[in-house]
């Protein structure tokens, strides 16, 4: 027995593949990830090795495995030179007013340098109900948390801050001896 292609179920196999792309189920191989306002920012502030940027950017956006499927960090690669050497303070300061995340990823000088390229996470989350209107040029530094994390793991940081499923200090407090959050420890 033949498979018949007919125009509804073509339209239906269409919609349904559109669904879980749009879903974050199932990435495209046809179609690049879209970016979006709301993607947090995966910022160059080091500009010494233009190969290892673009193998840092390629880290950071792979597929990850995770729970059966695969998952993908969505950032918004920010290669601009006016970044150039800012501290972590800095940077935010000069993040857009409309800038919709809390929180912003780096690849500075100790991401070119070290051996695992790790990627500073930059927390600004509002510590108190009235800061929620303060932008972030008017941030201070008291305001900053950080830790590094290895590329791979940007992709379940990015997923589960930006919909508010974990707290930067649920990964913070998971970092190794060295500062860097490799996972989640296997109980």
């Amino acid at each position: 027995m033949k498979t018949r292609f007919t125009t509804p179920n073509c339209f239906l196999a269409l919609a349904c593949i559109t669904l879980l792309i749009f879903l974050g189920c199932v990435k495209s191989a046809v179609t690049p990830q879209i970016r979006k306002p709301q993607d947090p920012w995966f910022v160059r502030t080091d500009f010494s090795d233009d190969t290892k940027w673009r193998s840092l950017c390629a880290a950071v956006t792979a597929p990850q495995d995770a729970s059966g499927a695969q998952r993908f960090a969505y950032v918004d690669l920010i290669d601009d030179s006016k970044y150039r050497d800012l501290t972590p303070l800095l940077l935010v300061n000069s993040l857009p007013d409309d800038y919709s995340k809390y929180f912003v990823l780096v690849a500075d000088a100790a991401s070119f340098s070290d051996s695992e390229s790790t990627v500073l996470v930059v927390n600004f989350f509002p510590q108190f109900a009235e800061s929620y209107s303060v932008l972030p040029r008017d941030r201070v530094a008291t305001d900053i948390e950080t830790f590094r994390a290895a590329p791979n793991t940007i992709q379940s940081i990015e997923n589960n801050l930006s919909i508010g499923n974990m707290g930067f200090e649920e990964f913070a407090e998971s970092v190794d001896v060295d500062g860097v959050f490799r996972g989640f420890a296997e109980p």
